[in-house]
């Protein structure tokens, strides 16, 4: 019933669809116009924040924090692997039941 309710809903629209088109454009122009005539600074800069790392060896700066992030990821996956897969296996999987595409 609610896309009957959208069909009535629709039909003026399509009646009028020209008044619709001109007033969009209306709107377009007249922001365009503002953006044009805009005495601020609209578009600020997109330039990313340069950051360093400075550590005491030249030319090293990303090892250190590198080595970091995969020790770090190896611990978390491997404590995954370890203790929260079998748990998640344990309680949802179904180990005693025949599934049906081995039964044929």
């Amino acid at each position: 019933m609610a896309g009957i309710k959208a069909c009535r809903l629709c039909r003026p629209i399509g009646k009028n669809i020209g008044v619709i088109i001109a007033l969009a454009c209306v709107l377009i122009g007249f922001g365009l116009y503002s953006l044009s005539h805009a005495r601020y600074d609209v578009f600020p800069e997109f330039a990313p924040p340069q950051v360093s790392i400075r550590t005491e060896a030249p030319r090293c700066e990303i090892e250190g924090p590198m080595a970091m992030v995969i020790l770090g990821g190896l611990a978390t996956s491997t404590a995954l692997n370890l203790l929260v897969l079998p748990t998640l296996a344990l309680r949802f999987g179904r180990f005693g039941e025949k599934e049906e595409w081995e039964r044929t």
